[in-house]
């Protein structure tokens, strides 16, 4: 056992208790007596010489701290050589001087100039950052490795690069990333958003996404052409990043089309082949819905009529459902939906189709279906909740301080915005509202105690304003710790998480999933707010949705207090409608999160397991859906257009809601055919996949432009379903066609100019996961130096390495006992002799 005290220190310190039996030795004839002077200094001298040696025995010696350099640290440059970099200009010289003056720089220093690298990664058409990374954890690892990406974060092939944090962790790797500055300018067409498949002779709607980089304003001219028939042309200027251009037009025949949108740029433009992108439709036959209505004259009517084929009946009673493939109940009393229909409409909808029943006054509490065996079809009951004050409230804010908090949002770091959205979301509270708050990075911290609002209300605020941000991301403790501060209330207990939902692990997001499940079953639910560019919204939405609650954008968030309003309608001259979830298939396309006024709408309440699309303001429900077996029944509580609500049928920006919903409830607009097709556009180089609906084995063959077709291979992967693999395709517009012994389907596959340059500028998004994960930092062009100073730093304190030197001791200490042993004998002898000469 080694023991060290300031400079001195024992191997074995063990060897020391050889002294202890020695002493007791000495002490006992110590206390015997009758010995003279020389038996005393015998004694004394043997105990000293044993002493010495048990204390050569232990192996003393001198420790000193000394500093020298090691190999012991790498800086490796990983410089992204992919085309959409074409945008930084000569960043290539920059990225070469930077290189040679740290290389130099490290070598004159520590000795080591192998310590500093560059590698070059990514080919002209794609960017493989995970993929570099993930190779750098596999290599040769030195105590300390830094990694400086070059690159504009545009990862578009192999890894993810979010899946990697742990992996370069355990590897002892430090990403950060220099951000080029852009020089070049390019505008480009970005994406052509719309529906697949359309039925004939209806509206469509085409969102064209144009996209910028570079400081010029961009003039250019834009065409839109439907199977290279010109439909549109206009010239346009763009001064922001990203602009959404709309357009609506019909299609009459049915099939395979093509849709354009090129661009003309008169002002300068990095790359051509981005200036056209194009896009494939199905055209299908039109859907045949039944429409139980009383007014035939309504905006209701005049919407479907335009988009599918109608049959209009005032009793369902004799109706061939099955024939249609949605039914539509508009304003209908309760009387008219008696147990016949009711059964029919049952096994109509868990069978796999589609119900909607708009309102009015005849319908939902003004037609009775209140507690009615038509009312269990609906995800609404039709009754408003009791005019009651709210129950008082346990509010638990758990607010992410992890360090991806501490970069900016609008001139604001998030973890700013998040303590300026608690303390608004407590001013709403009441006061006899319980509130407590933890703050969580990796671990959580209760930063207040659950109290009464009123008695605690400025301790809590002041605390949240204190907040600082620093460390990892990871949910679960703080879940864990606020059951345990939750679970002793009997409220209603809510939990309102505020945070970007960027976790370091994101093999920790289905057990924090699963998690907040546990506590819906204790009757805790959860809503989420979501602050940043870089949200990550897929997964804060499934945390809500788990908890029983509702995920809200930064921008919408103030919605979120209507969730602790007691429901109840307050007549109003007018009633200002909202989206209250902007993720759902049918409110997911429209054009802005408000809509216009409605004077009038049925009183209701959604049921806990229905998803509420469109509210009030004040948060009563006008658009409720829900799954219903196989089907889908969705529940419109305002009426046809006629008296209450003329505006959301008439005005274009807000009419299409009525096919999307309805498309919503028909689901799959061919699910009668025999052979269907299924596939998306792709970008060239990509692997085109192809999805077959089949109950007979098909033949299925892709035709390119030229009109050469090619057999593809089917494998099944499920009963009915096949699937093809068309690999690295080319750009084009290219025919499908499948055949069978039932039947055939034709559909299409647009192959757009490579994904590599369809994302320009910075990623901030994958750059900084990538780089706060591993404990690194941003770049910008403008401080180069100050990346040139850190790397400079990290290399000394990497390669510096302290070194512990010990100074032996045993052989002084031998040398000691030698000599104190022949003085001892020389002493004795002397005096031996002397004592003799006297006697004689």
């Amino acid at each position: 056992m080694e023991v060290i005290y300031e400079n001195y220190g024992l191997e074995e310190v063990l060897f020391l208790l050889i002294i202890i039996p020695v002493m007791l030795l000495f002490y006992y004839f110590a206390r015997k007596g009758g010995m003279n002077r020389r038996g005393w200094f015998f004694l004394f001298t043997r105990f000293v010489l044993v002493s010495l040696i048990a204390i050569a025995l232990a192996s003393p010696f001198i420790a000193k701290m000394d500093h020298e350099f090691k190999n012991v640290t790498s800086i490796t440059i990983l410089y992204d050589k992919s085309g959409s970099m074409g945008v930084f200009g000569n960043v290539n010289e920059t990225v070469s001087k930077f290189y040679r003056e740290i290389k130099g720089a490290v070598g004159n220093m520590t000795g080591y100039r192998d310590s500093v690298q560059m590698k070059y990664f990514a080919e002209e058409n794609r960017t493989d950052i995970g993929n570099v990374l993930y190779q750098e954890t596999l290599g040769e690892t030195k105590d300390k490795n830094l990694l400086i990406l070059v690159s504009d974060g545009n990862n578009n092939y192999g890894k993810d690069t979010g899946s990697l944090a742990q992996l370069l962790s355990d590897a002892n790797i430090t990403v950060s990333a220099f951000i080029p500055m852009i020089t070049e300018s390019d505008v480009y067409v970005s994406d052509l958003e719309g529906e697949k498949k359309i039925p004939a002779n209806s509206d469509y709607e085409l969102k064209v996404v144009i996209k910028k980089v570079g400081s010029d304003v961009a003039r250019y001219r834009l065409d839109l052409r439907l199977d290279n028939k010109l439909l549109h042309t206009s010239k346009e200027t763009q001064d922001v990043p990203e602009r959404k251009i709309y357009f609506t037009f019909s299609i009459s025949s049915e099939g395979p089309h093509e849709i354009s949108v090129e661009i003309f740029p008169e002002t300068p433009d990095r790359f051509k082949l981005n200036n056209k992108f194009i896009k494939s439709i199905d055209v299908v036959e039109r859907p045949n819905i039944v429409l139980m209505t009383d007014n035939k004259d309504s905006p209701l009517y005049s919407i479907l009529s335009n988009n599918y084929d109608i049959d209009v009946v005032n009793d369902l009673t004799y109706t061939d459902m099955y024939s249609y493939d949605a039914v539509i109940v508009d304003n209908q009393p309760g009387s008219k939906f008696g147990s016949s229909v009711v059964n029919s409409l049952y096994k109509y909808i868990i069978n796999g189709n589609g119900l909607v029943v708009i309102g009015g006054d005849k319908s939902y509490e003004k037609g009775n279906y209140y507690n009615s065996q038509f009312e269990t079809l609906l995800p609404v009951l039709s009754t408003e909740p009791p005019k009651r004050k709210r129950k008082r409230l346990v509010v638990l804010f758990l607010i992410d301080i992890s360090e991806s908090t501490g970069y900016g949002l609008g001139g604001e770091s998030k973890v700013d915005v998040e303590k300026a959205i608690a303390i608004n979301l407590i001013e709403q509270l009441n006061p006899e509202d319980m509130v407590g708050v933890i703050a969580f990075n990796v671990d959580a911290y209760i930063i207040s105690d659950i109290a009464k609002l009123e008695d605690n209300k400025q301790v809590v605020e002041d605390k949240i304003k204190r907040l600082r941000f620093g460390g990892g991301t990871d949910m679960y403790a703080a879940l864990t710790k606020a059951e345990g501060m939750l679970e002793s209330f009997s409220e209603d207990k809510v939990i309102i998480l505020i945070s970007d939902g960027i976790i370091k692990r994101r093999s920790r997001q289905e057990p924090t999933i699963a998690r907040v499940e546990k506590l819906k079953e204790k009757e805790i639910k959860l809503y989420s707010v979501g602050v940043g560019f870089d949200t990550d919204e897929n997964f804060m939405t499934r945390l809500s949705n788990a908890g029983g609650g509702q995920y809200f954008g930064v921008e919408n968030y103030q919605r979120l207090k209507l969730e602790f309003e007691e429901k109840e309608k307050k007549e109003k001259d007018q009633y200002i409608l909202e989206i209250y979830n902007r993720y759902h298939f049918i409110t997911r396309n429209l054009k802005t999160p408000y809509f216009p006024s409605i004077k009038d709408h049925n009183g209701v309440t959604e049921k806990s397991i229905a998803q509420l699309l469109i509210t009030t303001r004040d948060n009563m429900p006008i658009l409720t859906v829900w799954r219903f077996g196989l089907g889908r029944v969705a529940s419109l509580t305002t009426d046809n257009g006629l008296g209450w609500a003329p505006n959301l049928y008439t005005q274009e920006r807000y009419n299409r809601l009525i096919p999307a919903m309805t498309n919503w409830v028909i689901g799959n607009l061919e699910k009668r055919k025999r052979v269907n097709i299924e596939t998306n556009d792709i970008f060239s180089g990509e692997n085109a996949e192809i999805m077959l609906k089949s109950e007979k084995v098909p033949v299925l063959v892709i035709e390119n432009e030229e009109g050469i077709g090619e057999e593809v291979t089917l494998t099944q992967t499920d009963v009915d379903i096949y699937l093809g693999n068309v690999p690295s395709m080319e750009p084009g517009f290219y025919m499908i066609a499948a055949d069978s012994s039932l039947g055939d389907d034709t559909d299409a596959i647009a192959v757009n100019y490579p994904r590599e340059i369809n994302e320009l500028g910075i990623n901030y998004a994958v750059l900084s996961n990538v780089v706060l994960s591993t404990g690194g930092r941003l770049y910008n062009y403008s401080n180069i130096s100050e990346l040139e100073t850190d790397v400079l730093q990290y290399a000394k304190e990497g390669s510096f390495v302290t070194v512990f030197q010990r100074t032996p001791l045993r052989i002084y200490f031998l040398l000691a006992v030698m000599s104190l042993f022949f003085i001892d004998v020389v002493t004795r002898r002397v005096l031996e002799i002397i004592r003799l000469r006297r006697e004689g």
